[in-house]
């Protein structure tokens, strides 16, 4: 396409700060932002497939340029003896081939539908979702379930259950009764709709589906706090044992889930932070007392939700119209490539990093950056020294904890090792599945 962006062969610089970027007509006294920032906004319009724009904005926008300029040498000597720049190439040719994304249709979820259309029971519902989230990362379809570094003890990596399962981003679109708020919920209803209607329902049948999704995620949206609520972190932190857990949700067995989900760890030695507790209590009542035909309609939306931008044309666009144009108001999706590169970055980030730092950040730069660091320490340690209001165990703690700082420059000494990680040039959602699980593990 004319004027349509090429791959970048070197990095542009863009100053953050600028005397040109200024509006000096303008009082900063009376508007500083117009003041600094409207010579930059003028030259720099927002482009018409984002929601905002910046410095930073056109920066990151530039880097990927400079990637799909990486990825595209890749796919083009995707045969080379290097694996790991193979897999880049593949991955990145495998979403670049729209055609075969859109004649796959619903084949790459088909297995998933089936297992969400043949659950049994409710009590079987645990170990479908151990087995979904598992493949999906933990996102949405009731709650979330991944780890972190435990709050309450940094020394720790612990499991955690977080509040999800909502299609509309927190609880106040769901509860709150202005026009605008019910306008933009009747958008959504009409958008669960469309998706309905593309897995095969009739009309009728896709109107009264959207109605249980939103009653199932306006119950549990009530229970859910708010994001104000969610800032505070002592709100947030509730770390429990395994015990304490199922006794928040009788109806949902954890221990399938767990299993489902790879999760080894032995009962006496699991631990947990449940974000929010009451949540997790509406999640249970949700399995307990919703019909099976009810949670099967709201499991295959958000099996749909969660990896609509992967599949075929009507389904990009359906999440693209609702989640960007509607939500976000962008009036443009980006342009394939952007996609792609994202989508390798995402998954194969690290190797894609080898070889960023290969081509822009040599060692020697590296090892300029660390004679900087270094020098910053050496100076901090002379200072901590001759500081008079210092007491000589507060001096001997900071001295440790200034010696026990890790620097981390450019890049890490030891790359992730992709090797378990399959990767084929013709199957662009079965890489993205792959590489979810292989970061689950």
């Amino acid at each position: 396409t004319p004027g349509a962006p090429r791959p970048l062969a070197a990095l542009p610089y863009t100053p953050s700060l600028e005397p040109a970027f200024m509006d000096r007509s303008v009082d900063p006294c009376v508007d500083f932002y117009a003041y600094s920032c409207n010579g930059w906004r003028a030259q720099n319009p927002i482009p018409s497939d984002k929601s905002r724009w910046s410095v930073y904005g056109k920066l990151y926008n530039e880097n990927q340029q400079f990637l799909w300029g990486l990825l595209e040498e890749a796919a083009q000597s995707a045969d080379a003896g290097d694996p790991e720049l193979r897999k880049l190439g593949d991955h990145f040719a495998a979403c670049m081939n729209v055609a075969a994304i859109d004649e796959a249709g619903l084949d790459p979820i088909r297995a998933d539908v089936q297992a969400i259309d043949q659950v049994a029971d409710s009590r079987a519902i645990a170990a479908l979702l151990g087995g979904l989230h598992a493949k999906l990362s933990g996102r949405g379809m009731l709650f979330g379930f991944s780890s972190e570094q435990d709050p309450g003890d940094a020394t720790q990596r612990i499991a955690v259950v977080a509040a999800g399962g909502l299609g509309l981003p927190d609880r106040d679109y769901y509860v709150k009764t202005d026009a605008a708020t019910v306008a933009l919920r009747e958008k959504y209803t009409a958008h669960l709709e469309r998706i309905f209607k593309l897995l095969g329902e009739p009309a009728d049948w896709a109107s009264e589906s959207a109605a249980i999704v939103l009653q199932i995620e306006t119950e549990l949206a009530k229970a859910a706090l708010s994001r104000v609520d969610r800032r505070d972190p002592r709100k947030v932190y509730h770390r429990m044992n395994l015990a304490g857990l199922q006794k928040l949700t009788p109806a949902f067995s954890w221990s399938d889930y767990l299993a489902a989900a790879g999760v080894t760890a032995a009962p006496a030695s699991f631990v947990v932070n449940v974000n929010e507790p009451e949540f997790l209590k509406a999640v249970d009542n949700v399995v307990a007392k919703r019909s099976l035909a009810d949670l099967r309609t709201y499991l295959r939306w958000h099996l749909v939700r969660v990896v609509a931008s992967e599949l075929s044309a009507p389904f990009r666009q359906a999440d693209f119209d609702f989640y960007s144009a509607t939500l976000r108001g962008v009036p443009e999706r980006p342009e394939r490539w952007q996609e792609c590169v994202e989508a390798t970055d995402r998954d194969l980030g690290e190797a894609l990093g080898k070889v960023f730092v290969a081509r822009v950040f040599t060692p020697e730069t590296r090892a300029a950056a660390e004679r900087v660091v270094l020098g910053i320490r050496e100076v901090m340690a002379e200072r901590l020294q001759a500081l008079d209001w210092m007491s000589a165990p507060t001096r001997a703690r900071a001295l440790e904890k200034l010696t026990s700082m890790r620097d981390k420059i450019g890049y890490p000494e030891v790359s992730r090792d992709y090797s378990a990680l399959a990767v084929d040039r013709r199957d662009f959602f079965g890489n993205v599945r792959r590489a979810t699980e292989f970061e689950q593990r």
